[in-house]
């Protein structure tokens, strides 16, 4: 902030401090180094209260240029009700402009400039710096130089399809009642709200071609639906008691800042959009956050919000740079319905509920869990590039915080969660949630066979055996299930169930050669048992050896004959199946090897 010229010591003696001496004969940035030792306060409005009392950068005329009237006072600076005090405000002003002189600290009663042009006799600004108003009506009015009305009050202040062809300025400015600023035209290169207090503030639809700066406004309910802004729009430590609305607001400038804002009640910033980078960080939310429909072309910062109403929307939101949500705490689940995310990082971000990214996508980013506990995320129906999932101390995360439900997977890093692959694999449900309960098997099926095709394009190969089996198994249930259907063939249903739990027992679906080789010794020993039964082998070694060498027979010659055409029927059945399981365990283990 700047410090006016001339006004330090008198500024350090009001705030209190030891070193109000030396405060003349230091620089700004040698305040900002001793900060800890010469600055009583860090507080921007602590010192905007100070520098609105000693005068500003700019410095004030030091006597009035108009003619005094009463009391050693020109009209306009006489009470608005003074009985000397005997021409319109209105005229009052446009005289004082014709004549080039300022108007600092003038006094209006209610000021109306509806559909007039204000100007000056030179290219000064309408200098207005705490002036007084019980109301200032400039609806449809144009003003041609910049206006300055920093450190004014007013009751109400309406600047509705008002056209400001230069800055504006009112830092500090007080309303009571309502700031109606609807349909604006500021032209200019800057409007500076910075510090503006109303009770309600409108600029829905005003246009405003260069930066807004609006930090550390103050207001109970606060509407920018649709507002545009040309360059950088700061809104930093602004505070909203009840509702804020930023609805299909463009900000078409670098950047656009919410830093530090406090939002008493709901903010909807729906369907804005943004061409250069977002920052919400620290921001606190009392009530509901809607972001859904956001389009923002740079990166969005969310990291260190704290959300605590009962919804946080990103439905739809399209974030083209880096969306940042470290350390951000929300009270319910946020939603990311639909929404595209380039890259996002979910760094110990906490929520008490699942962050929804129902059919979501997000190409990149990074997963780490907060020291204590897991928030849970539900992937159901998106589509996840190389997002990667890290435990807080760095280590590989679980996959467990996480529901993958019909997800598609494009570069997802399979290869880096293989040991957390093993076994019994549910993708589809968190790590403490045991059973299918409604979930389609259809849609499970498709589940892990879209696991499966994931976890093959990044060469995961031994995490996409387990997502075949998983895949498999549904199938299994598949059919099971169809047994009992009303609809379809019954028979149709029992042959794929039988032929599926054929290929889990005989080899595993394929993933699983040691099942063949269990399979081939069951084969022998229950030929052996038949053989010794029927009387082929009148031992029980010698019907081993024989239900052996039939087994093998295709690899050591004829295999061994009996009397009898059953008993060559037995000895041939025998062969077959032993080919028939050769072929499957070298199928099998050369599948596994691959692996």
């Amino acid at each position: 902030m700047e410090d006016p010229s001339g006004t330090r010591t008198a500024i350090a003696e009001e705030l209190g401090f030891e070193y109000a001496d030396r405060i003349a004969d230091l620089t700004l940035p040698e305040i900002a180094d001793e900060a800890s030792e010469c600055l009583p306060t860090a507080d921007a409005d602590d010192w905007f209260g100070v520098w609105r009392r000693h005068g500003t950068s700019e410095g004030y005329p030091e006597r009035c240029e108009r003619t005094p009237v009463a009391d050693g006072r020109c009209a306009l600076h006489l009470p608005p009700d003074h009985e000397d005090r005997n021409r319109s405000d209105e005229r009052l002003l446009h005289q004082s402009l014709e004549a080039g002189h300022d108007l600092v600290g003038a006094r209006f009663g209610e000021l109306s400039l509806a559909y007039a042009t204000v100007d000056r006799s030179d290219a000064r600004p309408i200098d207005l710096r705490h002036a007084e108003f019980d109301r200032l009506d400039a609806t449809h009015a144009e003003f041609e130089n910049a206006v300055h009305l920093d450190g004014g009050n007013a009751t109400s202040v309406r600047l509705a399809d008002a056209t400001i062809d230069a800055t504006l300025r009112a830092p500090g400015f007080t309303v009571e009642d309502t700031l109606d600023a609807a349909d604006l035209r500021a032209n200019g290169r800057r409007v500076d709200l910075r510090w503006l207090t109303a009770d309600d503030v409108v600029f829905e639809k005003a246009v405003i071609a260069g930066e807004c700066d609006m930090t550390a406004c103050h207001c109970g309910v606060g509407d920018w639906r649709q507002l545009r802004v040309g360059g950088r729009a700061v809104f930093d430590r602004m505070t909203v008691d009840e509702r804020a609305t930023v609805r299909r607001a463009d900000f078409r400038g670098e950047s656009v800042s919410f830093q530090r804002a406090a939002f008493g009640g709901n903010s909807d910033f729906e369907s804005i959009s943004v061409a250069g980078n977002a920052s919400w960080r620290r921001v606190r939310v009392e009530g509901s956050f809607d972001c859904s429909g956001a389009e923002i072309d740079g990166d969005a910062n969310f990291s260190k919000v704290t959300f605590t109403g009962r919804r946080s929307l990103f439905a739809e939101t399209v974030i083209d740079g880096t969306a940042n949500f470290g350390s951000a705490a929300f009270s319910t689940g946020p939603r990311f319905h639909a929404a595209d995310l380039d890259e996002v990082m979910w760094v110990k971000t906490e929520a008490d509920g699942p962050v929804d990214c129902t059919d979501a996508t997000i190409s990149d980013g990074t997963l780490i869990q907060p020291p204590d506990g897991a928030t849970k995320y539900d992937f159901t129906d998106a589509t996840l590039g190389t997002l990667t999932i890290t435990a807080p101390d760095r280590d590989t995360g679980s996959l467990g915080c996480c529901r993958f439900y019909n997800t598609t997977f494009d570069g997802f890093p399979f290869d880096r969660h293989a040991g957390q692959t093993d076994g019994h694999v549910r993708l589809h449900e968190y790590s403490d949630r045991h059973r299918d309960g409604a979930d389609s098997i259809p849609d499970l099926i498709s589940t892990y066979l879209k696991a499966k095709n994931g976890a093959k394009q990044v060469g995961a190969d031994r995490v996409a055996s387990m997502f075949f089996l998983q895949e498999m198994r549904y199938r299994r249930r598949e059919h099971r299930d169809n047994l009992y259907s009303s609809t379809g063939s019954t028979a149709s249903a029992l042959v794929g169930f039988g032929a599926s739990w054929t290929y889990a027992l005989t080899m595993g679906y394929g993933e699983r050669p040691l099942r063949t080789v269990g399979f081939s010794l069951f084969v022998v020993l229950a030929y052996a048992n038949l053989f010794f039964f029927t009387g082929i082998s009148e031992t029980y070694a010698n019907s081993l050896n024989v239900s052996f060498q039939a087994f093998v027979s295709l690899l050591i010659g004829s295999p061994a004959t009996g009397n009898g055409t059953s008993n060559e029927l037995l000895l041939a059945s025998e062969a077959f199946f032993g080919a028939f399981c050769i072929a499957l365990f070298v199928f099998t283990l050369t599948r596994s090897v691959r692996r």
